[in-house]
């Protein structure tokens, strides 16, 4: 990321919804399939000349950890906001339709005759399941255990915005030391041979949500960098290519092992920088007013929908693991992953109108108001 010294420009005005940034809500959608893939690639199986970008999909985790910082960061800096307001927010915004998708988990195990120990399960509904290793896979819905790391971030993010307000003038540098200490991190759990640590621990894993944070601040501050929307996207497509050489080289062609130094454990670790690259030079571009190919109605309804989608996925794919033999045929295989990828997103949309918009609009005002700024006062994002 190349900072443009000579170009401090004040951010373009946005219109003041909840899409102020449009395309970030649209990439929500393209990380949300990102891991639909992942899972289709693992538990229905590979398909030529497509397994090849989506085998370490699990980047779409690193994705949402950065993107939500910087959406914080965006409609919270400069703007007063009492600690149990936004923490009702956030609850607003992702508890009724984690629990619910939980309850539709376990049924699936009942399901399965597979139920999941109780600890692991009376865990994840407390969203404790990231503090605890091996509970990440034995819980109630897997996939959740993000949200364990998320309600984390969330707990200390008005520190890190009164940490950013307090060096105000050094939040470029805040960034830089950032991905430095990411570096430091990976370079000593990796020695400890620590896998646990870097994959799912929260306090090591709020260092990308901080990324973005901080990203976030200095956008709104009215920084902008030198970034080609092109190359970000090549970057991202490349690194993904890149790990499953990285694994040729490295791990003697296995895909999934928890060495700390292996593509897998760096498939969610060093994901962070060209995550980042893409949401600014993508912010940058609708604050510009320049399109991105992520802007259309379509996009953004599946944008919308993408919460869901991450959440609902895997329970269907693990159904099919369980009761499917598997499909040798590629053909087939092809149609499995249409069909069950399919099913996710249709299973999502109906969560989104059923469950999580009509819970959040509901729950935002019940304790605090209406809390969201009138129309002109702030340019919001989807949260």
């Amino acid at each position: 990321m190349t900072e443009d010294i000579s170009n401090r420009v004040e951010v373009a005005q946005v219109r003041p919804n909840r899409d102020g940034i449009p395309s970030l809500t649209g990439l929500r959608f393209w990380a949300a399939m990102l891991v639909v893939l992942y899972h289709a690639n693992l538990l229905v199986g590979s398909i030529p000349g497509i397994s090849f970008f989506v085998e370490y999909g699990r980047t779409g985790v690193t994705f949402f950890f950065v993107l939500s910082g910087f959406i914080l960061a965006w409609n919270y800096w400069d703007r007063p906001t009492r600690p149990p307001v936004f923490y009702w927010r956030r609850f607003a915004r992702i508890y009724p339709l984690f629990v619910v998708t939980a309850a539709l988990s376990l049924g699936v195990y009942v399901w399965m005759s597979a139920l999941p120990g109780l600890a692991e399960t009376v865990g994840t509904f407390l969203l404790l399941q990231a503090w605890v290793p091996n509970w990440r896979e034995g819980g109630a819905n897997p996939p959740a255990w993000t949200l364990s790391c998320e309600a984390f971030f969330y707990a200390v993010f008005p520190l890190m915005l009164l940490v950013a307000a307090r060096w105000r003038r050094h939040l470029m540098l805040l960034l830089w030391l950032a991905l430095a200490v990411m570096v430091v991190t990976w370079a000593v759990a990796g020695g400890m041979g620590n896998s646990w640590v870097l994959d799912v621990f929260p306090a090591t894993r709020a260092l990308q949500f901080a990324v973005g944070v901080l990203a976030g601040i200095l956008l709104r501050e009215g920084r902008r960098w030198s970034i080609n929307y092109g190359l970000a996207i090549a970057a991202v497509i490349g690194y993904h290519v890149g790990l499953v050489a990285w694994s040729e080289w490295h791990d003697g062609g296995v895909r999934y092992t928890l060495d700390p130094y292996s593509a897998y454990m760096a498939s969610s670790w060093l994901a962070t920088p060209v995550f980042l690259l893409l949401i600014v030079a993508a912010a940058q571009r609708d604050l510009d007013g320049r399109p991105t190919g992520l802007k259309s109605p379509t996009m953004l309804k599946l944008g919308h929908w993408s919460f869901a989608l991450y959440l609902v996925n895997e329970m269907i794919f693990r159904a099919w693991d369980h009761f499917q033999a598997p499909v040798d045929n590629v053909t087939l295989r092809i149609l499995a992953w249409i069909a069950l990828a399919g099913l996710s997103q249709i299973a999502a949309a109906l969560l989104y109108k059923a469950v999580e918009h009509p819970a959040e609009k509901y729950l935002r005002v019940r304790w605090f108001g209406r809390t969201t700024p009138a129309a002109g006062q702030r340019d919001q994002v989807k949260e």
